[in-house]
């Protein structure tokens, strides 16, 4: 839940905003317009494959070194020539879904393969409540964001957005996450109670 809490409202926030992001980084609308898909599907994708870092930390902690062989040895072979495929017929944005599908790959396939040997019980929790709620507590707040921001707004109005939406994101993700609601719950207690 930690990792989810540092990584997806971040993603959200670049994946919904990329065309302002990419606006404000290079301050050419024309790079802007090219790019900005490009950016939400690799951001979308490298979110899902550091959402897979704890997975696979269990897995070395428990000494299973095989199946991420085996699923690495598959990635490649899939890869290469759906990057071949996909880049023929779409581009830029065809290589970027290639690494889309593979991290989903890995959410989907890799993690009811390890939740058979370990922590049998626990695949759904990490399914729903470590993954599934921050992604649509997120998904909510900044949908809601996108909605609102307007197509002529200022530099500086963006830049005020951005970071409003990102805060607001960042907050709604831990406050519906069970452990870090916990932890903030008893950091508050600890400070009121140091304070009276």
């Amino acid at each position: 839940q930690f990792i989810a809490v540092l990584i997806l409202p971040v993603a959200v926030v670049i994946a919904l905003f990329s065309y302002e992001v990419i606006l404000l980084w290079t301050q050419n609308p024309m790079t802007a317009e090219k790019t900005h898909m490009i950016v939400s599907v690799m951001i979308c994708g490298t979110a899902l494959n550091g959402l897979m870092n704890p997975p696979y930390a269990l897995q070395l902690a428990f000494g299973w070194t095989k199946l991420s062989v085996i699923k690495n040895i598959i990635a490649v072979v899939i890869l290469v020539p759906l990057i071949f495929f996909l880049t023929m017929h779409y581009g830029a944005i065809g290589a970027s879904y290639a690494w889309l599908i593979l991290n989903m790959g890995y959410v989907i396939f890799e993690i009811p393969v390890m939740h058979s040997k370990i922590l049998q019980k626990e695949m759904w929790r990490w399914y729903w409540n470590d993954v599934g709620v921050p992604i649509l507590a997120g998904l909510s707040l900044a949908g809601l964001g996108r909605l609102l921001l307007s197509g002529t707004a200022s530099q500086s109005m963006m830049v005020f957005h951005l970071v409003v939406i990102s805060a607001l994101t960042l907050g709604i993700t831990a406050v519906f996450l069970p452990t870090i609601r916990s932890i903030l719950y008893h950091q508050f207690l600890r400070i009121k109670l140091s304070s009276s």
